[in-house]
């Protein structure tokens, strides 16, 4: 399956209701699995994003769900980026021009 990170940054009323950041955290996942994903972790970082998540989907239109549903939410903002594999890029790059 296809590695996606989504980089999140908490909205005023995700850092209001950070205590609440384990329920939601559970909630994620549960969303991920329904959608046919599979969590790999998640993180609270520092810096530009507060969040990072790193998970498997079936493909793009599962990854995007998860990402507007996040954001439907109304706790996080998030970023969506398609992560390839060392397999993946290397079939990528055999099919550039020469």
């Amino acid at each position: 399956m296809p590695t996606y990170l989504f980089l999140c940054k908490f909205t005023a009323d995700g850092i209001k209701g950070i205590k609440e950041a384990p329920q939601r955290r559970q909630r994620a996942r549960e969303i991920m699995e329904q959608l046919g994903g599979r969590p790999i972790g998640n993180w609270l970082t520092q810096g530009r994003y507060d969040v990072v998540w790193v998970a498997d989907f079936p493909d793009d239109t599962s990854a995007s769900t998860f990402a507007l549903a996040t954001g439907m939410a109304g706790r996080l903002t998030t970023e969506t980026l398609r992560a390839y594999t060392a397999e993946e890029t290397e079939a990528i790059f055999a099919r550039l021009p020469s």
